[in-house]
C-alpha cells in the first residue's frame, strides 16, 4: 500500500512514522501548504515532498492518502482522491459538520473506496480490552454510561486554527470530544435524541466551545452522559459502562482496563509502558478492509454520526430543547 500524507504537521508526522511501522505500506509523498513543513517532512521520513495535494492525491503510485490537515480541508481533500480511487484515512473529526461528513460518505460509496475516521483511540490497549470483554458478555447489557474528556489549552488553541469557527466548525465537541462520542456509540449503539449545554469561557474562541455537556438517549431508552472540555486541567479520557452484571471502567490517565462485578473483587489490566499500536493498527485496519471487501471499523459512517452526536448538541444549547439524530 502506497501513502500520501496531506498535512505534515503533528499528526502527519505521527501517521507517517506509524505507516513505515506497518508491513506492506511505503511512504511516498507528504504535502502541506507551508513549503518549509512539507520539505523538513521529506527528509525526516525519506520521501518527496511538495505543496500541491490534488497532484500528490490523483498520482498513479498512490494507493492510499491520509489527510491530517485543518478541519475546513478534510472534504474536499477526501473527496478529490476518492474520486481518483484512493482509500483515504481522515483524520477527525472527519468534517466540520454533518453535511461535509454526508457528502465524504456518500464519495466513498460512488467511488467503490474505502473511507476511515481517524478514531485511533478505539484500538488503544485498554479501549480493545474493554470492548472484547464487553462482547464476551463480561458486564451484560449496558444500562447506562458516562463520561469525561478535556485537556487545560483553551488558550493556545484560541490563538489557532481549533479557534476559528470557519476552519474548525466547532469547539471541545469536534476536538477531544469527537472521540468520546464514537466510543460511547462504539459500546452502545445507536443514538436517538440529545439534549446538551456549551458554553465558551474566552471571547477570542468565538463560536468554538471550551465545554459542552451532551446527554443521549439510545433507540431503546438508555441514557449516556458525557462532557468534553478545553479547561480541565488535569487528567485526558475517562469512560465508565455501566452494565446488568457489572462495570467496565476505561481510564486514559493510567492506561488501565477495570472489569467490576457485583460481590467480587475488581480486575484491573494495566497498559502503561506497553507501546502504543493504535496508529499503526489503524493502517492495517483500512489494508484488511480493502483486501477483504469489506468497511473498515471506524468508517466514514461512524465519522459522520459523531459530528452529529456533536451539532445535536449544539443545536440543543441553542434551543434548549432534545434533538432528534
Amino acid at each position: 500500500m502506497r501513502v500520501a500524507i496531506i498535512g505534515c504537521g503533528g499528526i502527519g508526522n505521527r501517521r507517517a512514522a506509524a505507516s513505515q511501522n506497518v508491513d506492506g505500506v511505503s511512504l511516498t509523498i507528504g504535502v502541506d501548504v507551508v513549503e518549509g513543513s512539507a520539505r523538513a517532512f521529506g527528509e525526516k521520513f525519506g520521501c518527496e515532498w511538495s505543496t500541491d495535494w490534488e497532484t500528490a492525491v490523483t498520482r498513479d503510485d498512490v494507493d492510499l492518502v491520509i489527510v491530517a490537515t485543518a478541519n475546513q480541508f478534510h472534504a474536499p481533500v477526501s473527496i478529490r482522491a476518492m474520486d481518483a480511487g484512493k482509500h483515504v484515512i481522515c483524520e477527525k473529526p472527519l468534517a466540520r459538520n454533518p453535511d461535509e461528513c454526508k457528502d465524504m460518505v456518500a464519495a466513498a460509496e460512488r467511488n467503490g473506496v474505502k473511507l476511515k475516521t481517524g478514531f485511533n483511540h478505539r484500538y488503544s490497549h485498554q479501549t480493545w480490552k474493554a470492548y472484547e470483554l464487553f462482547q464476551e458478555g463480561a458486564i451484560g447489557k449496558i444500562l447506562f454510561a458516562r463520561g469525561r474528556t478535556g485537556h487545560g489549552n483553551a488558550e493556545g488553541l484560541s490563538q489557532r486554527w481549533f479557534g476559528d469557527f470557519e476552519c474548525s466548525g466547532g469547539g471541545t465537541f469536534l476536538d477531544n470530544g469527537v472521540h468520546l462520542l464514537d466510543l460511547s456509540r462504539w459500546f452502545m449503539g445507536e443514538f436517538v435524541e440529545a439534549m446538551g449545554y456549551v458554553h465558551t469561557t474566552l471571547p477570542a474562541l468565538g463560536k468554538c466551545e471550551d465545554n459542552g455537556f451532551g446527554v443521549y438517549k439510545s433507540t431503546d431508552g438508555r441514557i449516556c452522559q458525557l462532557q468534553s472540555s478545553w479547561t480541565q486541567w488535569k487528567g485526558y479520557l475517562f469512560l465508565e459502562l455501566f452494565g446488568e452484571k457489572g462495570a467496565l471502567l476505561i481510564n486514559y490517565d493510567d492506561q488501565s482496563c477495570t472489569l467490576v462485578r457485583r460481590g467480587a473483587e475488581a480486575t484491573v489490566w494495566q497498559f502503561a509502558g506497553v507501546p502504543d499500536r493504535s496508529w499503526e493498527r489503524e493502517i492495517e485496519e483500512i489494508i484488511a478492509a480493502a483486501r477483504e471487501n469489506r468497511e473498515p471499523l471506524a468508517n466514514g459512517y461512524d465519522g459522520w454520526q459523531a459530528v452529529k452526536m456533536a451539532y445535536a448538541v449544539y443545536e440543543s444549547s441553542e434551543t434548549g430543547k432534545a434533538v432528534a439524530l
